[in-house]
């Protein structure tokens, strides 16, 4: 068969629209987590890459090549990951490249490339909650909402799943029973009461991965629902408001470092720019996205580590527009500090103290809202746990 064929065949068809769909899913919920590994580890580009080939092939190109070897790069990166969050994330983004060859064949195996993203998202989200199943079940009906009913069908076509030992398995399996049911169109919520609208993406998809408009892809009928109890990772779109103008405010700072390097590229001063719009409420989240998205992209556009840096920070400002977790990102602006001189470690620390400084009292209960990260090896690592463990404190003027 032509690689270039609109229907690939097997135990039954599958068309390169319903490919399209499927990977959509799957990306939607890569995305999600991304920030997890990139904070995790900084400097290891592939699951971002593995992300940007699946949004090439779901935007309309043919899949070849670049899908394959960008989810085996993703998938090298997940088993060298520091920690099981790291690790489910950076896989997850593989999946989403390899989601464009899902295969036509009647094996339980497959569900995986389907699925494993959604369920790893979910338990990603307990780990940040601690271990929290509640966290889990909640994100669950999320990705139960974001189905389509192309996936479903697609979905449909392969045998259960069984459910295994690992967390992650045992919340897949959940998700598969739950999108198969014969009545999924007017089933109830995972652990919930019945939808009145089940089927819409509940959540704007992608977090800070190259998010277009979608070429072909059928958008559910009302935009900008929410499900009832935002995520440990998301919160609620009054808090993402909040935080954004500080956000700007601290990517803001070290924003001529790029400029220096790159004085021309206005993708990091439009994403500063996005972030206080979306705080005034006159920004759409999924214009944020495509926002962090060009502001990453100029940061791999140059070499300089300070600039770099700096450009990431103003990713991470407007991408909390999207989900709170990307707000303790601005320590990338401390991170640029870092990088400009030997002594930079200083210059680090007392941004940092800065950003805690001026964070207001709303802010702060916000940011409290976040799972605190342990303290990692990396410098970024630790300048985001020194960034939470600030905001965490009482305020001089909080304390008794």
């Amino acid at each position: 068969m032509a690689p270039h064929s609109n229907t690939v065949s097997g135990d039954f068809d599958l068309t390169m629209d319903e490919l399209r769909a499927v990977a959509h899913y799957v990306v939607t919920h890569a995305a999600d987590v991304l920030p997890v590994f990139e904070q995790s580890v900084p400097d290891d580009p592939r699951p971002r890459v593995a992300i940007e080939a699946a949004w090439t092939f779901i935007n309309g190109a043919n899949r070849t090549k670049l899908q394959r070897v960008a989810a085996l790069d993703a998938h090298r990166a997940a088993r060298s990951a520091p920690s099981e969050a790291a690790r489910l994330a950076a896989r997850s983004a593989g999946d989403a490249a390899s989601a464009a060859y899902l295969h036509p064949i009647a094996q339980a195996s497959q569900v995986g490339h389907i699925l494993r993203a959604a369920a790893s998202a979910a338990r990603i989200g307990e780990l940040a909650a601690g271990g929290d199943p509640a966290v889990g079940d909640a994100l669950l009906e999320r990705s139960r909402q974001r189905a389509t009913a192309v996936l479903v069908d697609v979905l449909r076509r392969y045998p259960h799943p069984p459910r295994g030992r690992s967390r992650v398995s045992q919340l897949m399996h959940a998700l598969d029973l739950s999108l198969r049911r014969p009545d999924e169109g007017s089933s109830s919520p995972i652990g919930s009461a019945p939808a009145d609208e089940p089927g819409r993406e509940s959540l704007d998809p992608g977090a800070t991965g190259p998010i277009r408009r979608d070429a072909g892809q059928s958008r559910p009928a009302r935009r900008g629902a929410r499900t009832t109890a935002p995520g440990a990772l998301t919160l609620s779109e009054d808090d993402r408001r909040t935080l954004a103008p500080w956000a700007a405010d601290c990517a803001e700072r070290t924003l001529p470092l790029f400029l220096a390097v790159a004085p021309d590229d206005p993708r990091p001063r439009e994403a500063i720019d996005g972030a206080r719009a979306f705080a005034r409420g006159e920004l759409r989240i999924g214009v944020a996205r495509e926002l962090a998205a060009r502001a990453h992209a100029a940061a791999r556009d140059v070499t300089d580590p300070a600039a770099v840096a700096a450009a990431r920070a103003t990713g991470h400002a407007v991408a909390v527009a999207h989900m709170a977790s990307h707000a303790p990102g601005v320590a990338y602006g401390a991170l640029a500090l870092s990088r400009m001189t030997p002594e930079g470690m200083q210059a680090a620390v007392d941004e940092v103290r800065w950003q805690i400084r001026h964070a207001s009292p709303e802010v702060r209960a916000v940011m409290r809202k976040l799972p605190e990260r342990q303290e990692g090896k990396g410098l970024l690592a630790r300048l985001v746990h020194q960034l939470q463990s600030g905001l965490a404190a009482p305020a001089p003027d909080e304390r008794g």
